[in-house]
């Protein structure tokens, strides 16, 4: 047992703003026994929110969890040329574990997302899980490649949310016409992006406004405006809308004193944040 505050978590979580790693101890895990990967194709994006959620729930924890629409499904099969198989959403799991345990676990998760309304198949096999994963694997790069300005989201909602903020993103973007692939590691909530020409000004504001929109959507649901990629420059002002949302003003004068105890000079990733 270790005594005193975790200040090991205030400084993984400061974003360099503390200071940095000069030297790490790594730990190293032995491969996994078995792993399965499971493809559930879903004909709603709902019910495939509604499948994670229940997974969840249930108390599975795949080794990943995750979610494509039908958007991103596209572009991935025109830009890539994969073929993968078309639905108005996707999703993909990992199920690892002991040789024993793992196939009924695979027929557990399976039988959640059937009743979600989904298809689906699954396979151990290391060619055919390659092909299961071709479409998640590709999702990133695909759209870079599709749109010349992308503006790249990772907010994360409480599983129990997931489904409402699936709807309200789908509302988003037929509000503003612009496309927005959903797409993440659904497994803990982690959504992505929003495209957009940077060529047109109109297209910009329009791209701006939903960054911000989604943001706060996260906030309003419980989560983060962040679950993956970090505040940087860009969601400073949300990262102190989330602050005051979860903690209060008083979270902000506590931070900034610690900060000016570590950095009195203030040369730790300056700017960032709200320092």
């Amino acid at each position: 047992m270790r005594w005193g505050p975790d200040l090991l978590s205030l400084f993984i979580g400061s974003e360099g703003t503390l200071g940095i790693i000069t030297r790490a101890w790594l730990k190293i895990y032995p491969l996994l026994e078995k792993v399965v990967r499971v493809l559930g194709l879903f004909d709603m994006l709902e019910n495939a929110g509604k499948a994670i959620s229940e997974i969840r729930r249930r108390g599975y924890v795949p080794m990943i969890l995750e979610l494509l629409d039908r958007e991103t499904i596209e572009i991935v099969r025109e830009v890539l040329g994969y073929d993968v198989p078309l639905g108005e959403a996707m999703v993909i799991a990992d199920i690892d574990g002991p040789e024993e345990a793992v196939w009924r676990i695979v027929k557990e998760v399976r039988k959640v997302m059937e009743e979600s309304g989904g298809e689906t198949t699954a396979s151990d096999d290391p060619e055919e899980m390659e092909q299961l994963y071709l479409a998640r694997q590709g999702a990133y790069a695909a759209v870079t490649r599709a749109y010349p300005g992308v503006l790249l989201e990772d907010i994360t909602v409480p599983l129990s949310k997931l489904m409402i903020a699936l709807r309200e993103l789908d509302k988003l973007r037929k509000e503003y016409g612009l496309r927005m692939p959903i797409f993440g590691h659904a497994g803990d909530g982690n959504l992505h992006p929003i495209c957009f020409d940077p060529e047109d000004p109109e297209q910009v504001r329009k791209a701006r406004e939903m960054f911000l929109k989604t943001g706060k959507l996260a906030i309003e649901l419980g989560g983060a405006i962040s679950g993956e990629h970090g505040i940087g420059i860009s969601k400073k002002d949300l990262f102190l809308e989330e602050i005051k949302a979860v903690r209060g003003e008083g979270y902000i004068e506590l931070v900034t004193r610690i900060k000016e105890l570590l950095d009195p000079n203030g040369i730790m990733n300056p700017g960032k944040l709200w320092f």
